[in-house]
């Protein structure tokens, strides 16, 4: 069975918008009731209508007062993308992680207090016209083409060269091509939802967004080549129903975004949700900046999230020898990140919203399963620039535990200075290894 190519419209938007808005708690539902069917077909496309219709375009005039754009780049796509008339379209997917978060961040902060505002005034219409933009943006990363933007992000051609076959100007065979052509189910649905409460502040809810931002982004790019298998042996519902459990997290994400939107504005919270946003698990966000490439057997994939490698690539517990009698007692870490050690260093970084968390604390040391002997590393702790913490570990030091005050905001860095067994720099297939444990932000 062939499918004519069909490049996507907004429906895929629309069904999205719809489901999550049929998610939200009865009172939210109300209070948006009579911007319900614009919001689901025509402001959850305004992002597009300014970006793609010609600028002096009435779709055009009317969808640019609702987005935040910053130096003609638009809260929108995440990577930089450039148009010239008689030229093909350029796209940078080699954008800094750290300057596309600060952009995120700050787009988002704009829309969350823009809806706060507009509905502390009563104005409905202002507020779902700002609600269609944010959460399109955010639905992209669910939809096909878009989920490879961002976060080590890649063109749509260098996907199609993944599936190379001997010629590269052949449409008849593009995996992409094929990718566009999945039909999609309708009727979207995600009412066993529960929407999930992003920050009881704009700047922190903010903060939350970029990780459900990358989930969505990371779901949806894992099911590419799946959809892609499934078109090419014709088993084409298969990668439809592929296709929509990328399309309900896009819901899933808007849900929470509108959630959220009206939890702020009315001042309104879950006592639980509050209270789960007491403490955050550092480790569960993407760092904006980490290595690419670490010592065995971490290699090209340098960094573990909740466990250590064995020699023989086996997940193991993390560990870390803590000071409580003679030599230390090792034990189990709950949460934290692993990585292998490089004589170039590394580090790891977070930039943490201002006036939303009051303290950090985390524990740092080596894992002692895996402290060769000789070894000799210089680990810090860094935020704002200042060094908080530094300390040069051999075999057997125990961790310390670390903690200072961040309510100013800023770049969290988690920082591997040097790394050497018996003053050589370490090259062994069984290294040392180094353990984060219990990276926790507290209110």
């Amino acid at each position: 069975m062939k499918h004519a190519l069909r490049i996507p419209a907004n429906t895929d938007h629309s069904e999205m918008t719809r489901a999550a808005i049929d998610a939200l708690p009865a009172w939210q539902q109300a209070i948006l009731r009579s911007q319900k069917d614009s919001l689901i077909s025509r402001y959850c496309g305004y992002v597009d209508m300014a970006a793609c219709a010609w600028p002096s375009s009435a779709d055009s005039k009317e969808a640019l007062p609702w987005q935040y754009v910053e130096n003609g780049r638009q809260y929108h796509y995440w990577m930089l993308e450039s148009r010239k008339r008689g030229a093909h379209l350029c796209q940078r997917h080699e954008v800094s992680i750290e300057d596309n978060y600060r952009f995120f961040v700050r787009g988002s902060e704009y829309f969350f207090l823009a809806i706060k505002k507009a509905l502390r005034k009563n104005d409905v219409v202002s507020a779902a016209k700002y609600a269609g933009s944010f959460i399109h943006a955010n639905q992209d990363p669910a939809t096909r083409i878009h989920c490879l933007e961002d976060w080590h992000g890649l063109h749509w051609l260098a996907l199609d060269s993944l599936f190379y076959q001997g010629n590269e100007l052949d449409p008849v065979n593009s995996a992409v091509r094929l990718w566009l052509q999945i039909p999609r189910k309708k009727g979207l649905r995600i009412n066993d939802y529960s929407p999930q409460l992003l920050g009881m502040s704009p700047a922190e809810a903010a903060f939350q967004l970029y990780r459900r931002h990358i989930q969505v982004m990371l779901y949806s790019r894992g099911q590419v080549l799946k959809m892609i298998d499934f078109a090419r042996k014709n088993q084409w519902k298969q990668a439809s129903e592929l296709l929509q459990t990328t399309e309900k997290e896009g819901a899933k994400i808007s849900a929470d975004i509108l959630f959220t939107a009206f939890c702020v504005a009315y001042n309104r919270f879950d006592a639980n949700q509050a209270r789960v946003l007491e403490t955050v698990d550092i480790s569960a966000f993407s760092p904006l900046d980490a290595p690419a490439l670490m010592s065995a057997p971490y290699a090209f994939s340098p960094v573990a999230r909740g466990y250590a490698l064995t020699p023989d690539n086996q997940k193991t517990p993390l560990r870390l020898r803590i000071a409580a009698g003679r030599g230390g007692k090792i034990q189990d870490v709950t949460s934290g990140l692993a990585t292998g050690t490089h004589i170039l260093g590394y580090r790891l970084v977070w930039l943490l919203p201002a006036g939303v968390y009051r303290f950090f604390r985390c524990q740092a040391g080596l894992h002692p399963d895996f402290a060769v002997p000789g070894t000799n590393i210089s680990l810090r702790v860094k935020f704002r620039g200042r060094t908080k913490w530094r300390k040069k570990y051999s075999r057997t030091d125990c961790a310390e535990e670390i903690g200072f005050a961040v309510q100013q905001g800023g770049l969290l860095e988690l920082v591997l200075d040097d790394a050497f067994e018996a003053g050589r720099p370490i090259r062994s297939e069984n290294s040392s290894q180094i353990v984060w444990g219990n990276l926790d932000l507290r209110k």
